[in-house]
């Protein structure tokens, strides 16, 4: 995580369409105070008040096109919200009438009713490059909302900001007109494609790389139903009289395992079982070359010394690992090549092994691929949190999480 400085109080934000909670995670990396969070999906919904509300004051609620100020502190500094993306997204079709498309327009009402300090929309670039009219219609909303608000279209590229994965993202952000704006809507970006310096002098380390954030994990346990393996727990273990839907679904109260692996005891951290391949499929991906990117999103293999793909939802279907065969490994078993574990793709997001994705292997990887990467909102929310709520930002000592 980045190193931002987390004031005895922290600002007040509500993350809505919060899914699993990446944005909440980033929002007190940055040292904020998550009060509220909206979600409908609910194995989602359930994820995120085990990891993020239980022991916590934070109040959960489901329609986040219900607006109800109540439910917001009267001293709200942050409306952060990330509303569905499939319908403004390239590989999701970019459907102009998608009815999710309408869903960001509760935003602005929120702001209209509650006049946080700041507002931050989160999307992909295809709400500004497909969606041209959406996108100038849900600006000039939330100019309009309230007293008024000085709104900015960000462009961010994750891999800038310690994320090991290339993802582009828009992101509205509106300052109330009573606030001053930042010089730089743009927080100072901090790893760059080579190791190099700033016009400045700042030295930029390089990008973190898909083999920084996977080498280390060890090898995933084997596939099997979340009933029978050793690491998960399921939600009907959990919850009793859960049935049949519940045998079938990780709990999100479960914690990180331990099996012995060459006589060794090692950690599992939750999430990371192999998907099982046919071996004709394996030989399949050996084919494809370290840094392959098809033309479908489900036809991608890693580069270990790169930055990952995009992490997408298409078909619940994450990219090839980088590990086992490949045209430049020839030596290596193609009994090791294969798909990304949910884990793997959670480290590629930036979320702690602590965090649990619950439900069937695809709702897990949805969970952890839609998710908007914590480190990502993390130096974007510190930028606006230091240049715009604090009018004289000042050196702290710094806390990560």
């Amino acid at each position: 995580m980045p190193a931002l400085s987390l004031p005895e109080d922290g600002p007040t934000v509500v993350d809505m369409f919060s899914g699993i909670g990446g944005a909440t995670i980033g929002l007190v990396a940055a040292g904020f105070d998550v009060r509220a969070a909206w979600e409908t999906d609910p194995v989602a919904s359930y994820a995120y008040q085990v990891n993020h509300t239980e022991g916590t004051d934070i109040a959960q609620f489901g329609d986040a096109t219900d607006v109800r100020p109540e439910r917001v502190p009267d001293d709200l500094e942050l409306l952060f919200a990330g509303p569905p993306c499939q319908g403004y997204s390239s590989s999701g079709g970019s459907i102009e009438d998608d009815p999710r498309n309408q869903l960001a327009f509760c935003v602005p009402e929120w702001a209209d009713a509650v006049t946080p300090k700041l507002v931050v929309v989160e999307n992909v670039v295809g709400l500004q490059d497909l969606h041209g009219p959406t996108h100038s219609a849900l600006v000039d909303a939330l100019a309009d909302a309230g007293d008024g608000y000085t709104v900015a279209t960000v462009r961010l590229d994750a891999a800038d900001y310690n994320v090991p994965q290339a993802r582009e993202r828009v992101f509205l952000v509106a300052v109330r007109e009573d606030l001053p704006t930042p010089d730089q809507w743009e927080p100072p970006v901090v790893t760059a494609p080579a190791p190099t310096r700033t016009l400045t002098g700042t030295a930029l380390p390089g990008y973190d790389t898909a083999g920084d954030a996977l080498n280390e994990l060890p090898a995933p346990i084997a596939s099997m139903p979340p009933a029978d393996d050793p690491i998960h727990e399921t939600i009907e273990t959990v919850q009793p009289g859960a049935g049949e839907w519940g045998r079938h679904r990780v709990d999100p109260h479960t914690v990180a395992g331990h099996r012995e692996v060459g006589g060794t005891i090692v950690a599992i951290p939750p999430n990371h079982v192999a998907p099982d391949h046919a071996a004709e499929t394996r030989e399949k991906y050996a084919e494809w070359p370290l840094g392959y990117s098809g033309e479908r999103t489900t036809s991608r293999r890693l580069h270990p010394e790169e930055p990952a793909p995009t992490m997408t939802v298409s078909d619940g279907t994450a990219p090839v690992s980088h590990v086992g065969r490949s045209p430049s490994t020839p030596s290596e078993p193609v009994d090791d090549v294969r798909r990304l574990t949910v884990r793997e793709v959670a480290r590629l997001q930036t979320f702690p092994d602590m965090v649990t994705f619950a439900g069937t292997r695809v709702e897990q990887y949805r969970q952890a691929a839609n998710a908007v990467p914590p480190n990502l909102v993390a130096h974007l929310v510190g930028h606006l949190r230091e240049t715009v709520l604090e009018r004289d930002p000042r050196s702290a000592d710094v806390t990560t999480i």
